[in-house]
């Protein structure tokens, strides 16, 4: 007997052979759901309407074209729909379904800790009782997390970020808008990961678990006791309270993660990979880490501090006070009476549209008081310090700084060095030695 190999028709798929010169058709490899073979010709269907039932096992049930009835019962469980419109269920142990192509009214988990997979169709997902994960996939698809913690996950979104939207039960990305189902009003998810890209979180009113993987990330965090985390990796991920009610001022430290609220029982929250923040709609306290941040207080009357990195801190409607970190910071006053404090670093303060006091700390630094009747105290440095509009009071340092008056009648008082003075616009007053010596020229 004589065997032989056809030239040009060796795959890994199929093996063409001849015997004796007898022609033997090819034999497929059993096909695959999410990498493991289906090796049940029992479990494997045909292109017309199957009715396709596990065993106890761990079993492997491909579906093809047709509208489908699939049951994994017993086992760990991986379930691929086809082309049709299939039903699917996983029952216990720890599914893994994947609705394949067709748009599914029905895959449904069941009691155990599941893995659920959209496909391109408009597809409906529920969890079941335990703590499942949810991706919806290309199309318009309904998920529901069912009882347990529960994720929707984006995190093979395409080529868009994604909108999970917790409160209007609703989350977008790409062609694809999914809805969120909601039990007697409470979400029945809990959590969502993010793509690979710039996403968008908005809390609940429970304890929500936001992954954001990686991208620039918004979080809006909720009343409850949230974990937030931007993803280990090279971007910048902001958080927001804005949503907190007026009374519900935060205290939030990046370096330690940690969020409360709340006086004597305090609300509790986590975060993690986080390098901004935006702060309630009351008094917050924000206190910067060793990374580059940017702080806005928001509403309220906030307590604002920098930290090793160069940071941004902006103040809001209310009377603010901001202390900038060891970096080369920038510090913004806004419509209240700010109080803005550099530190080691060569920081550049900008005051607001109010009456500020805006002190630069030990490095040469440059200030610029903005609107109001601004006080702008002395430092070590060798200052740059500029008044710009209204009546403002300059006083110069150890170093030889530069005061300008610009608009209006400023009084401008030197310190211990050779000060420059100019005076602007206005009639204004330039001592030297912190106002005790002889009047100074005004430069125009």
């Amino acid at each position: 007997m004589r065997i032989g190999f056809i030239r040009g028709l060796f795959s890994s798929a199929c093996v063409v052979i001849f015997i004796s010169g007898i022609l033997v058709p090819p034999v497929a490899a059993a096909p695959t759901c999410l990498g493991d073979a289906a090796t049940n010709p029992d479990l494997i269907g045909t292109k017309g309407k199957d009715t396709l039932v596990g065993t106890a096992g761990a079993d492997v049930i491909i579906a093809r074209s047709g509208d489908d009835q699939i049951r994994g019962r017993g086992g760990d469980d991986k379930i691929c729909g086809g082309d049709g419109n299939d039903t699917i269920s996983g029952d216990a142990g720890f599914d893994q379904l994947n609705a394949g192509t067709g748009s599914d009214a029905s895959v449904n988990g069941g009691p155990g800790d599941d893995l659920l997979l959209g496909g391109t169709g408009n597809d409906h997902l529920a969890g079941g009782l335990k703590n499942d994960k949810l991706t919806g996939g290309p199309g318009d698809d309904l998920l529901s997390g069912g009882a347990g913690v529960d994720y929707v996950r984006y995190d093979s979104a395409p080529a868009t970020g994604v909108i999970v939207d917790l409160i209007n039960l609703t989350a977008k990305s790409g062609p694809g808008s999914d809805t969120l189902v909601a039990f007697d009003g409470v979400s029945d998810v809990e959590g969502a990961y993010g793509s690979a890209f710039g996403d968008t979180f908005i809390g609940s009113q429970g304890d929500n678990r936001f992954i954001g993987n990686s991208g620039n990330d918004t979080f809006f965090a909720s009343l409850g006791a949230d974990l937030l985390s931007g993803g280990d990796d090279a971007d910048s991920d902001h958080v927001s309270f804005q949503n907190l009610s007026a009374t519900d001022g935060v205290a939030v430290d990046l370096k330690s993660g940690s969020v409360s609220w709340g006086g004597e029982a305090p609300t509790t929250q986590q975060l993690s990979f986080i390098e901004n923040v935006t702060g309630s709609p009351g008094a917050d306290h924000v206190a910067g880490d060793e990374l580059d941040n940017v702080i806005s207080g928001g509403g309220g009357s906030d307590t604002l501090g920098g930290g090793e990195g160069m940071d941004r801190i902006s103040g809001g409607p209310g009377n603010d006070s901001i202390n900038l970190g060891t970096g080369r910071d920038r510090g913004f006053g806004k419509d209240g009476k700010d109080l803005l404090a550099g530190a080691d670093g060569g920081d550049t303060i900008f005051g607001g549209a109010g009456a500020d006091a805006l002190r630069p700390g030990a490095g040469n630094d440059i200030v610029y008081g903005a609107g109001g009747r601004d006080t702008i105290y002395w430092s070590a440095g060798a200052d740059e310090l500029h008044g710009q509009n209204d009546s403002d009071e300059i006083h110069g340092g150890e170093g030889r700084d530069l005061l300008s008056g610009e608009a209006s009648s400023d009084k401008l008082l030197g310190g211990a060095a050779n000060d420059v003075f100019y005076g602007g616009r206005g009639t204004d007053v330039c001592r030297q030695h912190g106002g005790r010596g002889a009047k100074h020229s005004c430069a125009k």
